[in-house]
């Protein structure tokens, strides 16, 4: 029982610093705009498809909402 709890601990810590170092923080607010515009150009040169480009301006769109909710 001891090994069970044990590993458990250790398990919820690794999971706990995996999550810390693999999240996407938000870029600051001056970044947000220029990120922007690196998405729409890598989208027009085909570097990333119409998917991801959906998937990153949601992302930054969630970003806005965050800071503009904290100030």
């Amino acid at each position: 029982m001891n090994r069970f709890l044990l590993a458990l601990l250790i398990g919820a810590l690794l999971g706990l610093i995996a999550y810390t170092f693999l999240r996407n923080p938000c870029p600051p607010a001056n970044q947000i705009s220029a990120q922007w515009k690196k998405n729409s150009d890598d989208y027009h040169a085909g570097k990333i498809s119409f998917d991801e480009l959906i998937h990153h301006s949601d992302y930054l769109i969630n970003c806005i909402e965050k800071k503009s909710v904290n100030d």
